[in-house]
């Protein structure tokens, strides 16, 4: 073999092994590629497993826990609503939702207590219920009820068992004054009656039982 002949060989032979070379490293990304992306899928998987097995834990542990912000309006979740004949003992006084009567309180004005189960449907359709203690002083109470007059979505009504404040409830949403002028018990009426997140949005406050005064 003539020396040009075996300097092409070399030649050739050195060519083959950069190709094999190249060959060889481009198998090699491939793999750490997969590895990478196979890694990279089973870190966000497991991420995403993550994150909602926190939110399902932080729903469990928020239900029936209560909550005060500034405005002294206490928020209750995990509220039950089925439907019962009986009497129910609420968490509550008054309650602010769980389960309740069939039939719902009609809204106005009431010069004597009312039912808690018929009281808590009408919560669950959007209603306010403004609770008094039954010796609470006349100029008082009729404060109250012109406070409430012509508020479709409003019950007043008198409570064995409140004390020495006025009590406002809706769906899961309680606040306490000490008089009956205090503007947050306007605020909270604004604010929850008719509310869209209640169980029944839209749902009467009318048809109901009870017959409220004129």
């Amino acid at each position: 073999m003539s020396p040009s002949q075996k300097a092409t060989r070399r030649a050739r032979e050195k060519v083959a092994a950069m190709q094999a070379a190249e060959r060889r490293r481009n198998r090699r990304n491939k793999i750490i590629g997969a590895v990478v992306t196979g890694a990279a899928g089973v870190l966000l998987v497991g991420g995403l497993v993550f994150v909602v097995q926190n939110q399902e834990e932080e729903a469990k542990a928020n239900a029936g826990r209560t909550t005060t912000p500034a405005d002294g309006v206490r928020t209750f979740n995990g509220l039950s609503q089925t439907h019962v004949a009986g009497n129910v003992d609420y968490s509550q006084i008054p309650p602010v939702g769980g389960d309740h009567h069939a039939a719902w309180q009609n809204c106005g004005v009431y010069g004597s207590p009312v039912r808690d189960e018929n009281a808590v449907h009408s919560l669950e359709h959007g209603a306010v219920w403004i609770t008094h203690p039954e010796d609470l002083a006349e100029e008082k109470v009729n404060a109250l009820r012109d406070l409430v007059r012509d508020k479709p979505y409003v019950l007043l009504s008198p409570h064995e068992d409140v004390r020495d404040v006025v009590m406002a409830s809706a769906w899961g949403k309680q606040l306490a004054v000490a008089d009956p002028a205090d503007p947050k018990l306007l605020s909270f009426i604004g604010d929850f009656a008719q509310s869209p997140r209640v169980p029944e949005p839209g749902a009467p406050c009318t048809n109901g039982v009870g017959s409220p005064e004129a």
